[in-house]
């Protein structure tokens, strides 16, 4: 009898302990499916199994853990330096005296770059859009849109055929997955992007007979440099691959990197593939690093190229640095966000200067890519050796005039794209925002004669 009652006492306590793990499945955590210190939302984890694996989760905790403290201590040095001053950037830049080794055949030939949202993935057709590489980056607003994200990309290297390299576009290092918390602290994304790519497509990309490749935007100290050097030196040896098998194409684009470019390309020189420069985004770092100065107004939009003597000197150098280690350097004319530009005529000055290609946005200028490089796979022998890297001056004043029609073209492209009020523009970090806000506070006044203040730009329609 006592045996009996034992028994069913036992069942009771069985059944109990069974109840209580379905309740805790059912709360709003991970802490049963996920590694130790990692929350986040269970049916998030559910809904896409293959990426959000334990054995990567497993990872990216691994990266938090040794390199999420170093990013929030970059993260505040960005700001003790925010009130950098103009006359910090007259350094001479020094020459390089080393070269870079070992770039696979397939990353050499630079000449046509497509920018696409992996959302568009799927949709990317080869034999209408031949872009020698695809840069892949997310757009998600949410963390369930950015796993979806992962898992097209995912999907697309396992089942698609590309010829073309791939690039994958981790978020910045500021930025952060408020949805994802490990050890109480919100995920660094850009640490979250790069091990979830990294751990699910590497040796599938290995496989296919291509290299594990990422594009790194906003790098602009030789610090951060060293940092990403760091997090790509520890994800291979965790995934028992080779230091340098990965390769990495930089942006630099932000004056200050160029300032710094001889130890951002130090620092990365294991890992580098490629140079990239955005026209765009060094005007929008040009303008917030002298912003305080009248002497550095912008002109009108459209009354800037690449031929602009402010931007000549920066072009030659990114040319006369990248060929001297042995890369490709790729530059992005498009300066509106419409990404509308003067094609021909950008594209064939670049060319005859020095650059291995550009960014395309659809099929009709990867022609005209092709057809300029006639098949060339790049333009490394052109060293450039006629630059002086001690004439550069980044703190050239831009020529030029402001017109009623260009303060009417950046007002209305602010209120097309930021899709913001007057009040907005405060707070607005977008190229049109910051060049309006620049006049405004100058007391700038068109060639006609008309001061440009608030009033002025509502009264445009």
């Amino acid at each position: 009898m006592r045996n009996i009652l034992f028994s069913e006492f036992s069942l009771f306590i069985i059944f109990r302990y069974i109840s209580d793990i379905q309740t805790l499945q059912r709360m709003n955590t991970a802490i049963l499916n996920t590694p130790l210190g990692l929350v986040m939302n269970n049916d998030i984890q559910q809904n896409f199994p293959e990426i959000l694996n334990a054995s990567a989760m497993d990872f990216i905790i691994a990266l938090h853990e040794k390199f999420n403290h170093k990013r929030l201590n970059l993260l505040q040095q960005r700001v003790m330096s925010a009130d950098l001053k103009t006359n910090q950037l007259k350094d001479n830049v020094d020459q390089l005296d080393w070269e870079i080794n070992n770039i696979p055949k397939e990353l050499l030939n630079a000449s046509s770059s497509l920018k696409l949202s992996a959302t568009a993935i799927d949709k990317y057709d080869p034999a209408s859009i031949g872009a020698k590489q695809l840069i892949v980056r997310l757009e998600g607003k949410s963390y369930e849109e950015n796993c979806q994200e992962h898992q097209a990309i995912f999907n697309f290297i396992k089942s698609t055929d590309v010829a073309s390299a791939i690039y994958f576009e981790p978020r910045h290092i500021a930025t952060e997955e408020a949805d994802l918390n490990i050890h109480e602290l919100n995920a660094s994304a850009a640490l979250y992007d790069f091990g979830l790519y990294f751990f699910n497509n590497a040796y599938e990309l290995i496989s296919l007979g291509k290299t594990p490749c990422f594009s790194i935007a906003g790098i602009s100290t030789s610090e951060e440099a060293k940092w990403w050097n760091h997090v790509f030196i520890f994800a291979q040896s965790y995934l028992g691959l080779p230091s340098g098998t990965l390769k990495v194409q930089i942006d630099l684009g932000a004056v200050l990197a160029i300032k710094n470019i001889n130890t951002i390309l130090f620092e990365l020189k294991n890992h580098l593939a490629q140079i990239s420069f955005s026209l765009r985004t060094y005007l929008e770092s040009h303008v917030q690093i002298h912003f305080q100065s009248s002497k550095m107004t912008m002109p009108n939009l459209d009354q800037l190229s690449v031929s602009s003597p402010f931007l000549t000197d920066v072009l030659d150098l990114i040319i006369h640095k990248s060929h001297g280690i042995g890369i490709p350097c790729i530059v992005d004319t498009h300066i509106s966000k419409e990404r509308k530009r003067s094609f021909q005529p950008d594209l064939k000055y670049l060319l005859e200067r020095g650059f291995d290609g550009t960014f395309i946005i659809d099929q009709h200028e990867v022609l005209a890519i092709n057809n300029l490089l006639l098949d060339k796979l790049n333009q490394l022998d052109n060293k450039r050796f006629d630059v002086s890297p001690s004439s550069v001056d980044l703190v050239r004043t831009p020529t030029g005039t402001i017109t009623e029609i260009g303060v009417h073209q950046c007002l209305s492209a602010f209120r097309k794209n930021i899709g913001g009020s007057l009040d907005s523009m405060v707070a607005d970090q977008s190229l049109e925002g910051l060049v309006l806000r620049q006049w405004i506070n100058h007391e700038c006044k068109t060639v006609s004669g008309k001061m440009i203040d608030f009033n002025y730009c509502l009264a445009i329609r």
